[in-house]
Parts: structure tokens; C-alpha cells; sequence
């Protein structure tokens, strides 16, 4: 009787679950990376013109966990309590300071992945949607954000100004907000 090939995802611990995939995240190997993770249900379902339509979010997503994490990634812990894990990772903190950040992750059929159960259900639901939506949401949020600054320097200049407003050139040059706002991305 010929040997079942072993599945590779099933036999790695939680630690080196989380080393794998932050290195196939750092490579940009976005699919071997996510299918270690909860967004498995959204990331294999795309066709590769959908994923290309994505790639740019996550290279940015990339250059996140590139800035954040060494590329020797430091584990200082794991902890595992029957089908959760807790993988402790340092990172560098925005002030270039090192901290200690959790990684959660869910057995699954006898495989660890990144991740928890509520979320899981989030992603399995929406499905391929799931990267597309959430880009729709973070774009909104960037563009609330932004509209509220451009309200809160619109009050400092009208109270330096006699109570005028100004152009968006003007703000900019102001320091008011930043010289980005007039970019597309």
C-alpha cells in the first residue's frame, strides 16, 4: 500500500505557522501566506485578474510587516490551550521601539492557522468579497479622516484669517495638511 503524502500545513506547530507565514508575506507570496490564515476563503477563490486588481493592497500590507518585523523574526513565546494558540512575535512599535505582540491562531482539522473563529466566520461569509470590501473600508475610513482634517485646518486658518476659509493650495502650504492630499492615492 503506497504512503498518503503528509500535509505539510497540518504538521507545523503554531510558531512555525506564524514564521512561515510572515515569511511568505515579507516574499510576496500573498497566496502561501494567506492560506496560513484565516483568509484562506478569500484569497482562493480570486482569479489571478482579481488578484492582480488586489496585489497593490497587499504589497502594502507587505511593507507593513516589513517595517514592523525583522526579517529574523524573534519568537519570545508560544502558548496553546487545546484548539488556540498564542504565538508571542517581536515587533518594532511606529517609534521604532521593540514590543512583544500576540499572533492568535485556530486549529483547523488538525492544522494551525492564523487567526480566530469570529473572524474566520466574517471571512468564510463574505468570501472573495472579503479583500475587496475591506479595501472599500479602509479607502472610506482614509477619506473620513482626511475630510475632518480638512475641517479642523479650514477653523485654525478662519481663526488666523478674520474668520475666511480657504483653497485646498492654500492649507497645503499653510502646513495645515499634508502635501499628499493632492495626490491621487
Amino acid at each position: 500500500v503506497a504512503s498518503q503524502p503528509r500535509n505539510v500545513q497540518n504538521t507545523r506547530t503554531p510558531t512555525e505557522t506564524v514564521r512561515e507565514f510572515y515569511k511568505n508575506l515579507r516574499l510576496r507570496k500573498f497566496r502561501e501566506a494567506f492560506s496560513l490564515s484565516i483568509y484562506r476563503p478569500a484569497i482562493d477563490p480570486l482569479n489571478q485578474q482579481e488578484f492582480e486588481e488586489l496585489r497593490v493592497d497587499f504589497d502594502k500590507m507587505a511593507s507593513a510587516v516589513s517595517e514592523r518585523i525583522p526579517d529574523n523574526l524573534t519568537i519570545t513565546g508560544e502558548q496553546i490551550s487545546g484548539d488556540s494558540a498564542t504565538v508571542f512575535v517581536k515587533v518594532m512599535d511606529p517609534e521604532g521601539k521593540e514590543t512583544i505582540e500576540p499572533a492568535a491562531l485556530i486549529k483547523i482539522d488538525s492544522g494551525w492557522i492564523i487567526g480566530d473563529r469570529e473572524n474566520m466566520e466574517l471571512v468564510k461569509k463574505a468570501g472573495k468579497s472579503f479583500f475587496f470590501n475591506a479595501r472599500i473600508d479602509a479607502h472610506h475610513n482614509d477619506v473620513q479622516d482626511m475630510l475632518k482634517r480638512i475641517s479642523l485646518a479650514q477653523v485654525v486658518y478662519s481663526q488666523q484669517h478674520n474668520g475666511q476659509f480657504a483653497d485646498l493650495p492654500t492649507l497645503v502650504a499653510g502646513g495645515l495638511v499634508p502635501k499628499d492630499i493632492e495626490g491621487t492615492e
